[in-house]
């Protein structure tokens, strides 16, 4: 496997330079909880907690059953086919589920049974116990429970009253809490992470789960207008200092005229970015937690909440006006032209140095001498391969033609999502200056092609001979189009155009050792 760097998903690689850019101003990385009980909505939102639940996603498990075991459940488990083929010999023998259940194996079953309801075994662990217990292999306890205990079936989920969160403040309340009197004064800390939203549809610019970079700075309070004051300062300077980062100077801070209740009134700020397009983007929000909520978790400290949508700032980044094409860009599958380039590539090369040489050789001769009248031929390279004394040529015997056909000095060029094999010729200036240029010629292929064979010739001591002449595809060319560019080539009806005239003719002659 080549020693080279992947690709980072655009989420992902907007998330960590917002990390670096969060860690550059001084803040401190926490995580935050994901999992939120609806207790805490309320605490938050007050009387506009069952609006915000709304829009969160309830966690359900399934209750574990309390199973029983009965006699005629033993009597089956002991007696009833349990469908598992033994082979013997010729003879196929199916075996009860527990041929040999006794007092003992009965009582190690039940064990596990009220084990696992108890929560004592763990569901992954629950085929291994039973299995155990009754000296049975996982398959036929697993058919078993799934044949004898309709209780595992009849389960359904049960809700809960644990939400995944739907915005990071959620999180915050708690974790300030934990924190306010472990770290000194001012605390800035910062999270990337993921949040939940039950939206109805998912569109371009919404959908069911989304990344929040968010940070909050808590300082000593004094006064309610000077704390004010200085809070939304700070949050304007985080703001530039982050999109600033990014090199967004040209940004509007727009006065939310209704505040979410987490906020004391007239102090949530909306940012807005332009497209580019004639419209604008909101990548953040931040505002000054109300005093009342910040009172119920016992926080003593006025605190300054902002939030960035990392999926936001991205489309901004990478130009896309579809959020779902940007997190999911196999959806809507595009290549570029320097993509396609990058999987072509000359498919059979030498493995020596000595066959490096034979192919450089190779190709210098066909392009100085390419125009030579036939029947001609020209010394290429002479030395030792493979413990060979060898000669190599390029050559033409067909009278009144030339040593080389003229498509010899094609290259590869993706040009609007088509693969051209083209000459530099004014005919082709358009593909050359505005395509993709591999720098791959068939000349430059053949020769590898050529100096591979020649390798593995010398090294069985025959000599050998090999002829290109017309060009109808890559692969006659030595050059190899990953699977991944001919489909995806072929979904967007562009085409592959590798035809030509060729005519290349190399030979290679071991030479007698003459001893003196």
């Amino acid at each position: 496997m080549k020693d080279e760097k992947g690709k980072p998903h655009p989420i992902f690689e907007t998330m960590q330079r917002l990390r670096d850019a969060y860690l550059g101003m001084g803040f401190t990385e926490v995580i935050n909880p994901l999992f939120i009980e609806d207790t805490d909505v309320y605490k938050q939102f007050g009387p506009e907690a069952p609006i915000i639940l709304d829009r969160c996603y309830f966690l359900a498990g399934l209750p574990r059953p309390d199973i029983g075991l009965s006699d005629k459940q033993i009597e089956v488990m002991r007696a009833s086919d349990g469908g598992i083929e033994r082979v013997d010999r010729t003879d196929v023998i199916k075996e009860p589920f527990v041929p040999d259940l006794d007092r003992t194996k009965i009582e190690e079953f039940k064990k596990v049974l009220r084990g696992y309801r108890t929560g004592e075994i763990d569901a992954d662990d629950l085929v291994e116990n039973v299995a155990s217990a009754l000296k049975i292999s996982g398959e036929k306890a697993t058919l078993m429970l799934d044949t004898l205990f309709p209780e595992f079936k009849s389960m359904k989920p049960q809700p809960t009253n644990i939400t995944l969160r739907s915005h990071m403040t959620a999180s915050w309340f708690i974790t300030l809490t934990e924190v306010q009197h472990k770290f000194p004064l001012p605390v800035k800390l910062f999270s990337a992470d993921r949040v939940f939203r039950r939206e109805q549809k998912e569109d371009m610019k919404h959908v069911r789960s989304h990344h929040s970079a968010s940070c909050v700075v808590m300082i000593q309070g004094m006064n309610l207008d000077t704390d004010r004051r200085e809070l939304e300062q700070t949050g304007k300077e985080v703001v530039i200092g982050l999109l600033g980062y990014f090199g967004f100077q040209d940004f509007k801070f727009v006065k939310k005229k209704v505040a979410s209740r987490y906020y004391k009134p007239d102090s949530e700020v909306e940012v807005f970015i332009e497209t580019g397009q004639g419209d604008q983007i909101e990548v953040a929000d931040f505002g000054i937690y109300n005093p009342a909520s910040l009172e119920r978790y016992g926080i003593e400290h006025p605190v300054m909440n902002l939030g960035l949508g990392v999926e936001r700032l991205a489309m901004l980044l990478y130009k896309e006006s579809d959020l779902r094409r940007l997190l999911y860009p196999w959806k809507e599958w595009t290549l570029s032209d320097k993509e396609i380039a990058s999987l072509i590539r000359i498919d059979l090369v030498p493995a020596t140095g000595e066959g490096e040489a034979i192919k450089r050789g190779i190709a210098e001769t066909i392009e100085k001498n390419a125009s030579a009248q036939s029947p001609c031929e020209f010394l290429a390279w002479r030395g030792t391969v493979r413990g060979k004394s060898v000669s190599i040529y390029v050559f033409e015997k067909e009278e009144k033609a030339k040593l080389c056909g003229p498509a010899y000095r094609n290259e590869f060029v993706v040009h609007d999502g088509n693969i051209l094999a083209v000459p530099e010729d004014k005919k082709w200036e358009e593909v050359l200056t505005k395509g993709v240029r591999t720098g791959i010629r068939f000349v430059d292929a053949i020769a590898s092609l050529a100096a591979h064979e020649i390798e593995k010739a010398a090294a069985e001591g025959k000599n050998w001979s090999g002829r290109v002449k017309m060009s109808r595809s890559p692969a006659d060319v030595n050059v190899r189009v990953d699977d991944v560019a001919v489909r995806y080539v072929t979904s967007q009806k562009k085409k592959i155009d590798a035809r030509g005239p060729v005519f290349v003719a190399v030979r290679m002659e071991i030479e007698e050792r003459v001893e003196l």
